[in-house]
């Protein structure tokens, strides 16, 4: 057991007491006022706060005190378990080894024996039994992150892991390896709540279904074969959908769009579809009124949703083409498009609304000028050309009858 000690320091003409990795102090650290105490820990390495933590029950209490702060805890199933606290750079590995890094700290089931002391327990059991101890004295942002890869049926399997309690409120679940089952599938979609789940197996169940498939808040399946486009009509409320490697046709995609945009409903607010060889972007904008754009290769289209339901509130539409994949795009009239990362990229879209408005009200005038008598052609004439000349000044020019943002 570490023993628990502390030296004084002079810092400024203050004495301030630090705690060392090795324990090595001066000064019994239980002696030291509690304030102090929890000072020194806030201070400390995050391998030490574990160190100090399994030293005894009182400076477990002492570390819960200092509210040290973390994003949020990953386990990761694969040949070892470990748990990693991203903003602490922190990995716990319950398994036998681990990969040295210069950029984490590292502890091993070894090291954290006094917590790990049942030598017979599984990896998810080991895993669960730490997790539990971390929430003693940790203060989690997010809830939990769980990577879990199929190919270690020997150590560990889906149907232990989704019935351990202590491990029941993970809220992103992301499976990997060669293959899965239809079985541990169901179990998964069975424990669907507001939840995230990703699937990167190489090869799905071609014949699998489920009603909950589509169902989670995030779902990303990296092998789509087995989705029937029929299957994406029922999403509702999604807030991100992805599907790789899929067998949709194009004409299955074009009236899919075509639904979403009439949807009464919030079917989702981003949605990526893997689709290579598209030679004419233009063919899936047929029939749909909007604005269009060019940047940074990617070909992108912006429109009002169709419905007049007052129960979908995200009625700005975008669809885009890049890198061999179509993503659909819905957020609110309040909200900015927010497609790149880089902030600059997104400020020339900042607009989209106000031009999709004045779009919208010179199509109505042009559609008024078609059945008006000769002088209400004049005057409607003058107003559409005061409308261009507004969009304009946004950046717009018209091009084969289409407007383009340029």
């Amino acid at each position: 057991m570490a023993t628990e000690r502390c030296q004084l320091v002079s810092v400024e003409g203050c004495t301030t007491p630090v705690f060392e990795s090795d324990f090595k102090l001066t000064i019994p650290f239980h002696r030291l006022p509690l304030l102090v105490q929890v000072q020194v820990v806030q201070i400390m390495r995050p391998k030490d706060w574990i160190n100090l933590a399994m030293t005894s029950k009182r400076n477990e209490r002492v570390v819960k005190l200092a509210r040290i702060t973390t994003e949020y805890p990953c386990i990761q199933f694969c040949q070892d378990a470990c748990i990693r606290m991203s903003s602490l750079k922190l990995d716990l590995f319950v398994g036998s080894s681990c990969v040295e890094t210069d950029n984490w700290d590292m502890m091993t089931k070894e090291d954290m024996k006094t917590w790990l002391n049942e030598p017979n327990t599984s990896m998810i059991e080991n895993a669960a039994k730490l997790y539990e101890k971390l929430q003693n004295f940790f203060v989690f942002e997010r809830y939990l992150e769980i990577n879990f890869c199929t190919d270690i049926a020997e150590k560990a399997t889906i149907g232990e892991l989704l019935s351990n309690p202590a491990l029941r409120d993970w809220v992103t679940l992301s499976i990997t390896g060669k293959t899965i089952s239809s079985e541990d599938l169901e179990m998964i979609m069975n424990k669907l709540s507001y939840r995230g789940f990703e699937c990167k197996v190489e090869e799905m169940p071609l014949d699998f279904k489920h009603e909950n498939a589509f169902k989670f808040v995030n779902q990303r399946y990296h092998d789509s074969r087995w989705v029937q486009i029929e299957d994406l009509y029922v999403l509702k409320n999604s807030c991100n959908v992805t599907l790789l490697r899929n067998n949709f046709t194009r004409e299955q995609i074009k009236s899919f769009v075509n639904y979403w945009v009439n949807s009464e409903v919030d079917m989702f607010m981003w949605m990526k579809i893997e689709m290579k060889y598209v030679t004419n972007f233009g063919i899936l904008l047929d029939g749909f009124f909007g604005l269009r754009c060019k940047k940074l290769n990617n070909m992108q289209f912006f429109m009002l949703s169709k419905t007049t339901s007052t129960s979908r509130k995200y009625t700005m539409l975008a669809i885009s083409y890049i890198w061999n994949s179509l993503t659909l795009t819905a957020w609110g009239e309040d909200e900015n498009y927010e497609f790149y990362d880089n902030e600059d990229y997104n400020k020339p879209f900042r607009n989209c609304r106000v031009i999709l408005t004045k779009l919208q009200e010179k199509k109505e005038l042009e559609d008024l000028q078609k059945v008006g008598s000769e002088e209400e052609k004049i005057e409607l004439e003058g107003r559409i050309e005061d409308v261009v000349a507004e969009l304009k000044q946004l950046q717009v020019v018209f091009r084969n009858g289409n407007a383009w943002l340029i």
